[in-house]
């Protein structure tokens, strides 16, 4: 009994230091919040809006699904629903009392998003409306609402910087093509038709019609309503190395043309380096023979036994035979056959081809001799006058018997002169309107 007796004594003065030990502690924790919070009641009730800035955090309170199981597993878990009110509680991790959980990521800016002046001013306000009514620093603050401290800097430089955008001065271009020259322009387009702007700029310039660059060119064709879009063409094109002076590589290939009834066939061979025409023919058939016999020509013709050039073609029946072959070792040549399947190696004449059914064969043809002076009319039209994109917008035989760099400095020397002549126009315009103002 006596022993029940001390034992049952133990436990109950055990107990009442037990107590009276929790009741110091509560005791401590609170005078510890009434000193570094004396207004927490007050905070803690005030009810405060989410800015409308961003997009809204998905972040619940409560612990996610698969970490509340292995917590339950553990038996580490608290009684209820698993979930803690962290807002209303606060926490007192460290002994520090707050008042209230900021929301973590709550403004949450995507990267590059533009922001109004009166975002902006809301953004700021926040901030410093959590900093006056919490212990939290200013780092803290941004860290938990997941905002660089850069960006916040940034927003209130801004908010100082905010001025008004100031009007934009009129002022006259110096560079501005002259009413003159846009006449001229658009006269000089609609008698010559069906080129793009790039092309214009060359062909005025060296008809000495007007010296302008491309973008004065395309301007004027603009405001004129006088652009031809071109069709965009989809494919890489893959060419083979590009040759350094004339006469270094020949391209030869076949083009099926319709006239009237029945199909005939144009031999063309043209001069990879300037894109000159060297020989054509326009044949019943597509034979071997005829195939030879023509390129044989275009040799005697311009020499080829001198300066032996390499000759480029696809694999057809025409360029495997015998009859090329002994032509070939005839005349002391390189021959070049392009991969299978595959013209772009050869893309050079392939876009002749093109060219020929766009300018010259674009409307029905009665017989075979109408075709064949159509042909001559537009070759000596390709290869002397008609300027070509890849060759500076030169024409073929600038490159093939002239000077090219001697012609582009020309025209430098010209756009340069009618630059200096447009500046002097419009200051003088510009003088004669300050003068009457």
């Amino acid at each position: 009994m006596k022993n029940e007796e001390l034992k049952n004594g133990t436990e109950t003065q055990t107990q009442k230091v037990q107590r009276s030990g929790k009741a110091e502690n509560s005791g401590r924790r609170q005078a510890k919040r009434s000193i570094t919070n004396p207004s927490l009641s007050e905070i803690r009730n005030k009810s405060f809006t989410v800015l409308p800035v961003g997009k809204e955090s998905q972040r619940s309170n409560g612990r996610s699904t698969k970490r509340r199981e292995i917590r339950q597993k553990t038996q580490r878990q608290k009684t209820g629903d698993g979930s803690r009110n962290q807002e209303a509680q606060g926490c007192n991790r460290g002994g520090y009392g707050i008042q209230y959980r900021i929301k973590k990521n709550s403004i949450n800016l995507e990267k590059n998003q533009r922001l109004s002046i009166s975002e902006k001013q809301d953004i700021v306000n926040y901030i410093d409306w959590l900093k006056a009514m919490s212990d939290y620093s200013l780092s803290d603050i941004l860290k938990k609402l997941g905002l660089n401290r850069n960006k916040y800097n940034y927003l209130k430089k801004s908010l100082k910087t905010m001025n008004e955008p100031k009007p934009r001065k009129k002022s006259v271009r110096l560079q501005k093509p002259m009413p003159a020259e846009v006449e001229a322009v658009e006269k000089y387009v609609k008698i010559n038709p069906g080129y793009g702007y790039k092309r214009y700029t060359y062909m005025l310039l060296d008809d000495n019609i007007v010296a302008l660059k491309e973008y004065q060119v395309y301007e004027v064709l603009k405001n004129a309503k006088l652009l031809l879009f071109a069709k965009r063409q989809s494919g890489i094109l893959k060419h083979p190395p590009k040759p350094t002076k004339a006469d270094e590589i020949w391209h030869i290939d076949i083009m099926y043309l319709w006239i009237y009834d029945r199909w005939f066939y144009l031999v063309d061979i043209i001069d990879g380096y300037s894109r000159f025409l060297v020989h054509w023919k326009l044949c019943t058939t597509m034979h071997a023979n005829t195939v030879v016999e023509t390129m044989q020509e275009a040799i005697d013709q311009r020499k080829a036994d001198e300066i032996k050039p390499h000759i480029v073609h696809d694999n057809g029946k025409q360029f495997l035979g015998s009859l090329w072959t002994d032509m070939i070792e005839y005349n002391k040549l390189t021959d070049i056959k392009i991969r299978v399947h595959h013209p772009q190696s050869n893309g050079t004449v392939e876009r002749l081809h093109r060219t020929h059914r766009e300018e010259c064969f674009n409307k029905d043809i009665d017989s075979y001799a109408k075709a064949v002076d159509m042909m001559e009319t537009w070759t000596l039209e390709y290869n002397y006058v008609r300027p070509h994109s890849s060759l500076n917008y030169l024409s073929p035989a600038d490159y093939y018997y002239g000077n090219p760099k001697a012609k582009l400095k020309q025209r430098k020397e010209k756009i340069d002169l009618a630059s200096e002549k447009r500046k002097q126009y419009w200051l003088s315009q510009k003088n004669n309107l300050r003068d009457a103002i």
